[in-house]
C-alpha cells in the first residue's frame, strides 16, 4: 500500500549516485528529491511508476548544480516526471537528462521553473501532456536546451515563456 511520503531525500548532499531502483508509491511529496544544494548527483538505470496523484518523480529544488538524470524510465503517471525548480531565479547549473523514456506522463514530463542552464539530450516523450515545459520565467539570458529527443502523442512538444530562454536542435 502507499503509506510512504517520499522514498528518497536529501538536503545539501553532493556526490551522491542512486542507480538501478525501481521507484514507486509514495503517498506524498516526491519519490526522489533533492533540495537546498545539493550537487553532482546521478540518477541512473532508475525506473519511476504510478505514484499517487499530486506525488512527483524526480524533485529537484534549490541552488544545487550539475546533477544528472541517465537512462531512467518514467511511466503511468499523474503529476510530472522531472521538475527543477527554486523560489529564485538560479543561473548555470548545468543539470542533465540524457537517454530516459517519459511513457503516458499526465502532466510535464520535464518542467522547469526559474532554474536555467539545463540540458535534455536523446530522450523519448510519449503520451505526455507536456514533453519539456518552461513554466515560470528564467532569467533572462539563461536558456534551455534540447536537443536530439522524440516527441509523440503528447499534448504539447515544448512550451516556454518566451523564445529566448529555448534553444532545440535535432527534435522530432
Amino acid at each position: 500500500t502507499v503509506t510512504r511520503n517520499g522514498c528518497i531525500s536529501a538536503s545539501s548532499k553532493n556526490y551522491r549516485t542512486m542507480r538501478g531502483f525501481r521507484v514507486d508509491m509514495a503517498a506524498a511529496g516526491f519519490l526522489i528529491s533533492l533540495t537546498g544544494s545539493c550537487s553532482n548527483w546521478i540518477v541512473e538505470d532508475c525506473a519511476f511508476f504510478d505514484g499517487a496523484v499530486g506525488v512527483l518523480m524526480v524533485n529537484i529544488a534549490g541552488t544545487g548544480t550539475n546533477n544528472t538524470v541517465r537512462r531512467c524510465v518514467f511511466m503511468s503517471h499523474n503529476s510530472g516526471s522531472i521538475t527543477f525548480t527554486h523560489t529564485a531565479t538560479v543561473d548555470n547549473t548545468s543539470h542533465v537528462v540524457e537517454n530516459c523514456l517519459f511513457i503516458g506522463i499526465l502532466s510535464n514530463a520535464i518542467n522547469v521553473v526559474r532554474v536555467g542552464g539545463i540540458t535534455v539530450r536523446n530522450c523519448g516523450f510519449y503520451g505526455a501532456t507536456t514533453a519539456v515545459r518552461v513554466s515560470t520565467a528564467l532569467t533572462v539570458g539563461q536558456t534551455l536546451t534540447v536537443n536530439n529527443c522524440i516527441v509523440q502523442g503528447c499534448s504539447t512538444g515544448f512550451q516556454t515563456t518566451t523564445a529566448a530562454e529555448f534553444v532545440e536542435d535535432y527534435n522530432s
